[in-house]
């Protein structure tokens, strides 16, 4: 495997490209992203979330709890915010280097 991985094979990087705002706001208006049917307003709120809370994968959206979301109540000159606490960090792989 070390033999194959220094020739370069299986060391494919794979790495979405980030949307920009003009992106999203290209997706708001045509409907991919709004509130008119559950499917959509899921793949909303999954789309929010991840940008807001810095979700990567699909384990970390499904392992998000209501104990790491706290509502912050804002005073008369700002808005209400929401606090989210992570479980550790995204690069922690353990073990005892770790």
């Amino acid at each position: 495997m070390k033999r194959l991985t220094a020739k370069g094979l299986g060391c494919e990087i794979k790495q979405a490209e980030p949307i920009t705002k003009d992106e999203e706001q290209l997706m708001w208006t045509k409907g991919v992203l709004c509130d008119t049917d559950p499917k959509t307003l899921q793949n909303t709120l999954f789309f929010l979330i991840g940008t807001f809370f810095a979700l990567r994968s699909g384990e970390e959206h499904r392992s998000l709890t209501f104990d790491q979301i706290r509502v912050i109540k804002g005073s008369d000159k700002e808005h209400s915010k929401l606090l989210y606490t992570s479980f550790g960090e995204k690069n922690y792989a353990g073990g005892l280097k770790h």
